[in-house]
């Protein structure tokens, strides 16, 4: 994986694990859009087209269903969320290779933002 993909996490309200997968997200340093499934009603389709489910949380990753929260988790134990982790920008935190700058979710902007 590079830093490069895009990650969705969609969720849902009153759902613990949606609060721990994007808890575990950003405590990896993971940028991600979160689609808010209660607010999105053709997001809550296309999900079960790519995924065969309506559950949440379900995390997507450059259009390849993950699974859910124990699946991110699984994945992080592997290591695989740090290669998902934007460096950040030029200037901050010592980063001098030109990298492409951190992205910080923003829920309330239902995504992402730099």
């Amino acid at each position: 994986m590079t830093a490069a993909q895009r990650v969705e996490l969609y969720t849902a309200p009153f759902c613990a694990n949606c609060d721990r997968a994007r808890k575990l997200l950003e405590r990896a340093g993971v940028a991600f859009a979160e689609i808010d499934l209660s607010r999105d009603t053709e997001r809550c389709c296309e999900l079960e087209a790519l995924t065969g489910g309506r559950s949440t949380p379900q995390i997507v990753i450059d259009d390849r269903p993950i699974g859910g929260y124990a699946e991110l988790a699984a994945l992080d134990r592997a290591g695989g969320l740090q290669a998902l982790a934007r460096p950040a920008p030029h200037g901050v935190g010592g980063s001098t290779d030109g990298a492409a700058p951190a992205v910080a979710h923003d829920p309330a902007m239902n995504g992402v933002v730099a």
